[in-house]
């Protein structure tokens, strides 16, 4: 049986415009609710849903009952333009932000203007610096290494920083001790088997070399000081004796090392036969002991 309805019971519905009941709570065509009492928006997404809805059919987010929630159509679309602001903004901190962080739990006060610096002594030279710098400095860097470091360990790096590097260990080679090196090197680079010589110390620094520009030393200091204490080790651990020279065969060339006290000396050499090799090796070692009287009168 047909239900039969006068102009004056229907009305268009405002979201879909079909013809629904005048007093009617529910679209029953788009299931759009007419009624503030009956449905709200989600917290999450900002879809209409039912009060009484525990869950969203949109986000399927799970949502809390509560007694005020907001009910007109400009309400809700502030919120949804609130929560789309504040997307991605979770913890984007500003500098502002990071310094009062650090002034409120470190107690390091705001910074003041710089003051004026003191005139020092000394024209035309470096004048020394007496005085320790204010532990009470301010700045981010200073509050973060306050905060990871305590008082002895802040103390220590002053006296290293202040200090000045440690003279023990260290060796300055004078200008003629360069040139003395170099024109020992002279003899055994005047071979023409002899394509170039490296001197390296212990502490695989380059002292002073006679290579071609298109090899790199330093790379020819690592990789020879590297092969020799490996056999080295090697043989300390065989309980033999210390090795002296090593004779390493490449695809174009042979490298010959030879160990005195400060280090080694390493030459790059093409040879044919093993006499020439014999030969270059008796030369080089003799080079090397004139290399160590040189550097042992220079440290020592």
């Amino acid at each position: 049986m047909h239900e039969f309805h006068s102009q004056k019971d229907l009305t268009p519905c405002p979201n879909c415009g079909e013809e629904i009941k005048t007093r009617a709570t529910v679209c029953r065509f788009c299931q759009y609710g007419l009624s503030d009492d009956i449905f709200r928006p989600c917290p999450f997404c900002s879809e209409r849903i039912r009060r009484e809805a525990k869950l969203c059919r949109f986000c399927r987010s799970e949502v809390v009952q509560q007694a005020s929630w907001p009910a007109d159509s400009a309400t809700r679309v502030q919120s949804k333009q609130e929560a789309q602001r504040s997307k991605g903004q979770l913890f984007q901190l500003t500098d502002e932000a990071i310094d009062k962080i650090f002034t409120d739990n470190l107690g390091v006060k705001e910074s003041s203007p710089p003051e004026e610096q003191r005139a020092r002594g000394g024209i035309g030279r470096l004048a020394p610096l007496k005085d320790l710098p204010d532990s009470s400095s301010s700045g981010r860097i200073a509050s973060i290494g306050k905060f990871l470091l305590d008082n002895r360990d802040i103390e220590k790096i002053q006296k290293l920083t202040w200090g000045g590097p440690p003279s023990a260990g260290w060796h300055s080679l004078s200008e003629e001790a360069d040139i003395e090196l170099k024109s020992i090197l002279k003899p055994l680079d005047s071979s023409k088997q002899i394509l170039g010589s490296v001197i390296i110390g212990t502490d695989n620094i380059v002292i002073a070399h006679t290579l071609p520009m298109a090899t790199e030393a330093e790379l020819v200091a690592v990789f020879s000081l590297a092969s020799h204490l490996n056999v080295q080790n090697t043989l300390k651990m065989l309980n033999k004796q210390k090795l002296q020279q090593t004779v390493m065969k490449t695809s174009k060339n042979y490298l010959l090392s030879s160990r005195f006290s400060f280090g080694l000396l390493v030459s790059l050499c093409q040879v044919t036969t093993a006499e020439e090799l014999s030969s270059l090796m008796r030369k080089q070692k003799s080079t090397a002991k004139r290399i160590e009287e040189v550097l042992k009168q220079q440290f020592e």
